[in-house]
């Protein structure tokens, strides 16, 4: 049974957002621990604060689906954009709406905040503090200079941040080695897990979905492709006879496969071509940077392996660790399967997607060079319309939820910008029903 620390959960998520751009690196973990510092001075709740420290920690990952440059730390450009894009796909998540409610408002000047109906307020409140708390982890990256600092929150109390939070943040900043030790404070800085942030198999399953949602948004290229090969590596684990009470981790581990994508350059995921040696050596980071993080997770002993060993080889020509046969558990093969399966089926950005006897031939053809397990694709040979169908179905849905956040960002950015009150966020839930 997985049972995991929501704070854990997201914390991991939170690093590979980090690897978006090398100036991000940290930043995320900064701004929760000058969010959460800033919510003991404020005599916040511990469920408000926790709140507040989970939004912080993923604040800005409403710039991925917008294939936002993330040259500047403050995403100048794009701060409304992002701000709503980040709310409504943490919305579709429906155990972490509390927070996205905070992380549409975490760019919102308290002026804005003030105008806002009663209802929206207090989430809009602690996304000032997210705001504020962003802006401090930015100067001291940038400028690094205190009194510049304490001048430059003073100046926007009451415009710009809220006068209280503006205070706090003062006492907080003029405390003697806050800044100086703000990397090594935020590096021990952590959640006790508490009953509302302990989760079982069925949240940290929404969480991974969420999180899939946010890797695959990075290209058009790979929109499906998480969604599909959970879907697919789920059917193919049900096929196989295996415990039911692994099926939670196997579906999380298809979902989270390919989150070291996170840390590869975009170009290379949408290169029309072959890659070069050096570029290949880029791409297939990934494995190893998903096993890294996965395995980092306390409760995901056996989704790490399982998720990021999808190309390992039977004949111990794959990666990250060059497995071989036996040495590869059954799990990671079913995986393996399943992604070839899957990035077989789907369009790229040097070939349509295959029809399913392509995609048979060649992953034969991997049997038979001892790439892939055969006993696992007889399984697919055995059942191949399901299992196709399997991978469509799931794919199909990914579809429509990224056409409807597109339409959603749209929409709610031009009514942004005419002072019109924003939509409510549309989660498309697994069955395809809208909620």
């Amino acid at each position: 049974m997985l049972t995991l620390n929501m704070f854990d959960l997201v914390l991991g998520f939170a690093k590979v957002v980090d690897l978006v751009n090398a100036t991000l690196a940290n930043h995320h973990r900064r701004v929760a621990y000058i969010a959460g510092a800033l919510g003991d001075l404020l005599n916040l709740d511990r469920l408000s604060r926790n709140r507040l420290v989970m939004a912080a920690m993923v604040h800005d990952v409403g710039v991925i689906p917008l294939h936002a440059l993330t040259d500047s730390l403050v995403f100048e450009k794009d701060m409304e954009r992002h701000s709503l894009a980040g709310w409504l796909l943490l919305d579709s998540c429906q155990v972490f709406r509390d927070e996205a409610k905070i992380i549409r408002y975490h760019h919102s000047s308290w002026q804005r905040i003030l105008t806002l109906p009663e209802e929206e307020r207090f989430p809009a409140r602690l996304g000032n503090l997210v705001h504020l708390s962003d802006a401090i982890d930015v100067h001291v990256r940038t400028h690094f200079h205190p009194d510049n600092l304490v001048r430059e929150i003073s100046a926007g109390a009451g415009s710009i941040y809220s006068p209280e939070v503006a205070g706090a943040a003062v006492e907080l900043v003029s405390r003697p080695g806050f800044l100086n030790n703000l990397s090594e404070a935020s590096n021990s800085f952590w959640l006790p897990p508490g009953p509302e942030l302990i989760i079982h198999e069925d949240r940290v399953a929404l969480f991974a979905l969420l999180f899939a949602r946010v890797i695959d948004a990075r290209s058009p290229f790979t929109a499906t492709h998480s969604s599909g090969v959970a879907h697919s590596a789920r059917f193919l684990y049900e096929l196989a006879g295996l415990p039911d009470r692994n099926r939670p981790a196997i579906f999380v581990a298809g979902l989270l496969h390919d989150i070291g994508k996170m840390g590869v350059p975009l170009e290379l995921l949408e290169k029309q071509g072959p890659l070069e040696p050096d570029e290949f050596r880029q791409v297939s980071r990934h494995a190893l940077l998903s096993y890294e993080v996965l395995s980092d997770i306390p409760g995901f002993e056996k989704v790490a392996p399982w998720g990021a060993w999808h190309h390992e080889r039977l004949n111990g020509r794959g990666y990250p660790q060059g497995l071989k046969a036996d040495e590869i558990p059954l799990e990671s093969r079913l995986m393996a399967v399943a992604d070839v399966l899957t990035a077989l089926s789907e369009d790229r950005p040097y070939r349509a997607g295959l029809s399913n006897d392509q995609v048979l031939s060649i992953m034969d053809r991997m049997v038979d060079e001892g790439a892939l397990d055969g006993d696992v694709l007889a399984l697919v040979h055995d059942h191949i319309e399901e299992t196709f169908e399997v991978g469509r179905r799931a794919r199909a849905l990914a579809k429509r939820f990224f056409q409807r956040l597109g339409r959603d960002i749209a929409e709610a950015t031009a009514r942004a910008k005419t002072g019109l009150k924003a939509p409510e966020a549309v989660i498309v839930l697994e069955n395809g029903k809208k909620s």
